[in-house]
């Protein structure tokens, strides 16, 4: 039976943070830890996993500022993410190979987890305060170390298996900001 979008779904768990503002030497940082478990109940009154039941999150984050001329700051940050993989649901390789293209096994949905997923962001800025505005240039580094993440599979016709794709690399973005 095809999955629907009914029923009922619950999410519970526990979360903790700490963090630290700028007031020692320019010096922010922050903790945060989440243990917790998605779930959905099926027309049997059976609770299974979500697609997002990872089960643990965990995020660091530490950044320095240096004020300069009392109107501009320069700022470095890095934040490290480390959480439970996605809940998947495998691919039926007979059926896909007579569809040609992947067929999904929806009655064990989401019973497969990938790897765990790890990544740290790189951010380097420098914001300058005007008269009216305040205006910021960065250069953003996602997945800096470069982490290859699992994104999904498929079944891949031609070379009759079922293939993994990995998120993106490093991701350098330079972006221009200015507030009124």
């Amino acid at each position: 039976m095809p999955l629907a979008s009914e029923g009922e779904g619950r999410n519970i768990g526990i979360e903790t943070s700490v963090r630290k503002t700028p007031e020692y030497f320019g010096w922010t940082w922050g903790a945060n830890a989440t243990i917790y478990q998605s779930a959905y109940r099926t027309n049997s009154n059976e609770w299974l996993d979500t697609r997002f039941d990872g089960r643990y999150i965990f995020n660091l984050h530490i950044g320095k500022e240096w004020v300069r001329k009392a109107k501009a700051t320069l700022g470095v940050h890095i934040r490290a993410n480390y959480l439970g993989g996605f809940r998947t649901t495998p691919i039926d390789l007979d059926a896909s190979r007579q569809a040609g293209l992947t067929v999904f096994n929806d009655s064990a949905a989401f019973s497969l987890q990938q790897d765990d997923y790890f990544r740290v962001d790189l951010s380097i800025f420098r914001k300058v305060e005007h008269k009216r505005v305040t205006s910021t240039i960065s250069l953003d580094i996602q997945n800096a170390s470069n982490q290859k993440n699992e994104a999904f599979s498929f079944y891949d016709s031609l070379l009759d298996r079922v293939v993994r794709r990995e998120q993106l690399g490093i991701l350098p973005i330079i972006n221009y900001r200015i507030q009124f």
